[in-house]
């Protein structure tokens, strides 16, 4: 058979439904602020003029800035206690710039990765410390984060985070005010990997009146390969974006990209979940999803916009099945074309995508589809009734669960179908 042009095809759904050309089809709306887009990497960032180390020959000695050995490095050895050397490299006149490079040098981070900051996290005018410090120089990567606090005239132990196993060492991502106390607040992340996808475990270190706390209570291990970002609202606060963005395993199938916001709550005192958003579908099997979601929903309307993308639109990724996959969701978006035009009582547009169907899908991916349309259609022609049609196309499907419903099956990241999805009850 000669394969019917996309574009052609499209155009004759468009004649049949009476719907808008392409330039008039909904459009994505532009992102505001409040919405995600899709960002780029796990980027540290730091938000707010942080001071750095410098020499202070005429500083106070409870500034804990007395730095008179600018030549020594910091040198971490498996052996030594490695928080103990780092406080006391600190504490006998070493160079916060010099720990902050022996810190990076043992924990092999990547390039744009921050091991050390030098900030006043208390509020108190004098700058303390606040690392992520790779424990273990081999076998499972074990880091902590610490803080160590300038009090009087040294440096000392202020805040040490639970044991933290991951691939890649502990890192600072973001330095900011996030709770509004004018206070620093230190954002860090602990990358984990497992045989296909990697996740990351936040905690939010925030001073509170007398101690520094890990503010962050909300599970991140259900958001796969996520990409993380310091973003603003409208009114200028800071929140953490976590973008899901997919589960590395064949098996798993295409995901929905998906983002939950997370900000300061006053009333819990705690980093709190505001609320999730599911992603702008790039791949056809996720518009195939919307559109049958809206058909159950009685948004007619927007189904049909959608199983008209589905046909038509090439920019959607039609994951590793290609053409075929194509065409197999291309005669399903007509054969549910052909539904909905008979559930809003237009026969004639409904016999057209039923004729539509059979001519498009002569043999290939998308037959069995045209075959089942073929079987809906002579029950409810014979019979008069839209349940008459679904019970013969359920028992075609049953007969040819493969080409049917195994067909809709993406994957364990998304929805499997039943022979009742294919045709279920129809008002």
């Amino acid at each position: 058979m000669e394969k019917i042009p996309r574009a052609l095809v499209f155009l004759l759904i468009l004649v049949l439904t009476g719907c808008a050309f392409p330039g008039n089809l909904p459009q994505a709306p532009t992102p505001t602020v409040d919405e995600i887009v899709l960002p780029t990497g796990n980027e540290p960032v730091v938000t707010m003029d942080v001071p750095e180390s410098h020499n202070t020959d005429a500083a106070e000695p409870t500034s804990c800035l007395r730095e008179t050995d600018p030549d020594r490095m910091l040198i971490l050895d498996e052996d030594d206690d490695l928080i103990e050397t780092l406080t006391d490299f600190l504490n006998t006149g070493g160079y916060v710039e010099r720990a902050r490079i022996g810190l990076r040098n043992w924990n092999n981070n990547r390039p744009d990765d921050i091991a050390l900051a030098h900030i006043d996290f208390d509020g108190d005018g004098l700058l303390d410390v606040v690392a992520a410090l790779r424990m273990d120089a081999a076998g499972p990567l074990e880091s902590r984060v610490l803080a160590l606090r300038c009090d009087a005239a040294e440096y000392q132990l202020a805040y040490l985070s639970p044991a933290l196993t991951g691939s890649r060492p502990a890192f600072i991502h973001t330095i900011e005010d996030f709770t509004g106390d004018e206070h620093l607040d230190v954002f860090t992340l602990q990358e984990s990997c497992g045989a296909h996808t990697c996740t990351v475990t936040p905690l939010m270190l925030t001073w509170r009146a007398t101690r520094l706390e890990d503010r962050w209570v909300e599970p991140t291990d259900d958001l796969p390969t996520p990409i993380v970002q310091r973003m603003r609202n409208e009114e200028g606060i800071p929140y953490i974006s976590i973008t899901a963005t997919a589960i590395q395993s064949a098996g798993a199938g295409p995901l929905r990209g998906f983002s939950r916001d997370y900000q300061w709550d006053p009333d819990t005192a705690v980093m709190a979940l505001q609320g999730e958003t599911t992603l702008p579908a790039i791949y056809r099997i996720h518009v195939v999803y919307d559109a049958d979601r809206a058909f159950l929903n009685g948004e007619y309307r927007s189904a049909m916009d959608a199983y008209n993308r589905v046909i038509e639109d090439d920019s959607l990724d039609d994951w590793m099945y290609g053409e075929e996959g194509y065409r197999r969701l291309s005669a399903y978006a007509l054969f549910r074309n052909m539904l909905l035009h008979l559930v809003e009582g237009d026969h004639d547009l409904a016999r057209d995508a039923y004729q539509m169907l059979r001519e498009s899908h002569r043999d290939g991916p998308g037959l069995p589809f045209a075959e089942m349309g073929a079987t809906f259609w002579e029950a409810y022609v014979e019979e008069q009734g839209l349940e008459a049609g679904c019970q013969a196309a359920r028992a075609y499907a049953e007969r040819n669960a493969e080409e049917t419903v195994d067909a809709l099956y993406y994957g364990y990241a998304n929805p499997a179908y039943t022979i009742m999805d294919l045709c279920p009850d129809l008002p």
